[in-house]
């Protein structure tokens, strides 16, 4: 298995394969546009030991969005973030080369950004 930089780079590549989606990067840089949406953000946020003694997990934040206004309505735009909640959970659990992975949990921003929707994955790659 895996580094936790091959890890987070892999599980990257992995997610950039969604469809539909503009950028797909480590990190949420402080310079985003609205070309950039729709977006995946992988932010680590915590590393471990794994649950196999000598490997290394690392628990990450992905952060996906749209922009309302591309949407008819926000019953609309929901259907299409849970939609691309169940393929980032899909992509996150099916796992990789360097590691498997665990969906922990999602968030929704509750409608606090004017121009965007965003939902956030909890998630644990064990490497």
């Amino acid at each position: 298995m895996g580094d936790i930089k091959s890890i987070l780079l892999e599980l990257v590549a992995n997610l950039a394969t969604i469809p539909g989606i503009a950028t797909c990067k480590l990190g949420i840089e402080a310079n985003m546009t609205a070309s950039d949406y729709p977006i995946i953000r992988v932010v680590p946020t915590k590393s471990s030991g794994a649950s196999t003694i000598g490997r290394r997990a690392v628990d990450a934040t992905i952060y996906f969005g749209m922009p309302i206004q591309e949407f008819n309505g926000l019953a609309n735009l929901y259907s299409a973030l849970f939609d691309l909640e169940r393929d980032v959970v899909a992509k996150v659990e099916a796992g990789g080369e360097t590691f498997s992975g665990k969906h922990i949990d999602t968030f929704m921003d509750e409608d606090r950004i004017a121009a965007y929707k965003l939902m956030a994955c909890r998630v644990r790659l064990d490497g």
